[in-house]
């Protein structure tokens, strides 16, 4: 009778000090021990990105011991990278719970929200985060992006300086920062963020592919073209780069290889819509004109709320003088994206031409509210109020469009003595 009665004091003792199932004395230890085993595996298989492997080693460990928050947090890790981010919430929620690694879980967490959607509620959780650990570099680092999705490029800046302050060697601050400043049109600086991200890590295609789009942009074509096949060459199945720099080599007369370009691009993924959309466009641009209305046809079928397509499919339907559709098309545009300053431009170039002064003058104000920083409309615009006769509005649109870009070129000739 003694060593029943002995075990069964030590597996209280054992059982209670754990502190996990308590009354289950030694069963209970066993049942920890073997969730910590589960856990250690599961963990080792999370950081070798054996995803489906530590899914299943880390969700055992949890039936052993539902209530190891170690567990459930590379759990909520591995979930997320498998793209099941509700069940990933759900465990980062229960370790901020548990106060198990809080902030590193409301950082986490907020990634789970951003890529379901909840931008504001990512948001929260990364201000918490960051007020539970002022010092941590990647988290500011992610607020800053956070921030900039939220169109709040100033603020992103700001969370972006702060992460480098804490650690210089983030790249992903610099990059974040550089998006910022691009959508402020402050480009000089972006390229000076992007190429500092690229210095401290070389082997990220999305830096290259960043700086390529912001050269492009600024006509620096050749240097576009080598920041894409840099872009390529660490990440050859990425369809997006592929039309990048199909885009570059069309303005410089490749037609030929900005067309292998697009194919391999749709290849690559033959559900890709912009694919489809860009080959529309070359397609337009070279006279083809049924080839183009099929790759835009394709493209709206596969994306139909594409704004951007069908404002490109506009300006395909005006260069063929079909003038009517050309204004529908873009309010349709208008409809699915109303805060995209792109179709309210071409409806007012559109406007202006059929001799609609005030509807064009009305979308291109719009246009300007809702992108503060782009140039073309208050170009347009310019150029509207000039020939009604209201040369102080034309003059004041001219000189708030080179406070913007010094360099922007007035090709038409008409306002460089306002």
């Amino acid at each position: 009778m003694r060593i029943p009665a002995l075990l069964i004091a030590l597996s209280i003792i054992a059982g209670t000090a754990v502190g996990y199932m308590p009354q289950l004395g030694f069963v209970g230890w066993v049942y920890y021990h073997s969730a910590l085993g589960l856990y250690e595996k599961g963990k080792t298989q999370y950081r070798m990105h054996q995803l489906e492997d530590a899914e299943r080693s880390l969700s055992q460990a949890l039936k052993y011991c539902p209530l190891l928050p170690e567990a459930h947090f590379y759990l909520a890790l591995t979930n997320h990278d498998l793209g099941r981010n509700l069940d990933a919430f759900n465990n980062f929620t229960f370790c901020i719970l548990q106060d198990c690694w809080a902030a590193s879980a409301y950082h986490n967490r907020a990634m789970a929200r951003e890529t379901m959607g909840d931008d504001v509620g990512a948001l929260q959780d990364l201000l918490r985060a960051c007020r539970m650990e002022p010092s941590n570099s990647t988290f500011h680092s992610s607020l800053g992006r956070i921030h900039y999705l939220l169109f709040d490029s100033t603020r992103a800046i700001e969370d972006c300086k702060r992460a480098i302050s804490l650690d210089s060697t983030n790249s992903a601050a610099h990059y974040f920062k550089g998006l910022a400043e691009r959508s402020l049109n402050r480009n000089s600086e972006a390229e000076i963020s992007f190429t500092k991200a690229i210095t401290l890590e070389p082997t990220k295609s999305r830096y290259f592919e960043e700086r390529g789009f912001l050269r492009a942009s600024q006509n620096k074509n050749r240097l576009a073209i080598e920041d894409c096949n840099k872009a390529i060459d660490l990440s050859p199945k990425n369809p997006d780069v592929y039309i990048l720099r199909a885009r570059v080599r069309f303005n410089v007369r490749e037609y030929r290889g900005a067309l292998h370009d697009i194919e391999a691009s749709i290849k690559l993924d033959h559900t890709n819509a912009e694919a489809f959309g860009a080959k529309g466009d070359f397609l337009s641009k070279l006279n083809d004109k049924v080839g183009a209305e099929k790759a835009f046809q394709t493209a709206m079928v596969l994306a139909p709320s594409d704004a951007e397509i069908r404002t490109d499919y506009a300006i395909h339907l005006w260069r063929y003088r079909r003038r009517s559709a050309a204004i529908e098309q873009c309010g349709q545009a208008i409809a699915l994206a109303p805060n995209c300053s792109t179709p309210y431009l071409f409806r007012g170039m559109f406007e202006s031409r059929f001799g609609h002064s005030q509807r064009a003058l009305k979308d291109f104000t719009k246009a300007i509210q809702i992108a503060p920083h782009a140039r073309c409309p208050y170009y347009q615009r310019a150029l509207l109020e000039l020939e009604l006769g209201d040369k102080v509005s034309a003059k004041r649109d001219w000189q708030f469009l080179r406070k913007i870009d010094p360099k922007f070129e007035d090709y038409t000739g008409k306002l460089r003595d306002l």
